[in-house]
C-alpha cells in the first residue's frame, strides 16, 4: 500500500525511528508500526497529524501527489480550471511558440 511505503521512506529520509515519529504525532509506537507495515490504515485525524510530522500533504502520504506537487488520481493528472485552460491553450500553439513559452517561464522562475 502506498501509505505504508511513503511513511517508511519519509521516516528513513529523516533518520527517525518509529518511536520518534509516533511520539511526535502523539500515537503509540505499535499503532504507527501497523501503519508503516500496512496492516492498518490511519484515519483522517491521524493522516493530518502524520502530514504535519513529515511536512507534507495528505495527498502525498496516500500516493495521490508526487514530490513536485502534481496530484494524480488513477494515473490521471488533476488540474484546476486555470491549469486546464493554460494547458489547452499551450497545446494549440505551434512548436516554436511552445518553446518560447517554456523559455519565458524558465526565465521568470530564475528571477
Amino acid at each position: 500500500m502506498q501509505i505504508s511505503q511513503n511513511l517508511k521512506s519519509m521516516r528513513d529520509a529523516l533518520g527517525k525511528t518509529q518511536e520518534e515519529v509516533a511520539q511526535a504525532g502523539g500515537f503509540t509506537q505499535g499503532l504507527y508500526t501497523k501503519w508503516e507495515n500496512g496492516t492498518s490504515i490511519p484515519g483522517a485525524d491521524n493522516l493530518i497529524k502524520l502530514a504535519d510530522c513529515f511536512g507534507c500533504s495528505i495527498d502525498y502520504l496516500v500516493g495521490r501527489e508526487a514530490e513536485d506537487g502534481v496530484i494524480a488520481v488513477n494515473d490521471k493528472l488533476m488540474l484546476n480550471d486555470r491549469e486546464q485552460k493554460l494547458l489547452k491553450n499551450f497545446r494549440t500553439l505551434p512548436y516554436q511558440k511552445q518553446e518560447k513559452v517554456i523559455g519565458y517561464i524558465a526565465g521568470i522562475q530564475e528571477e
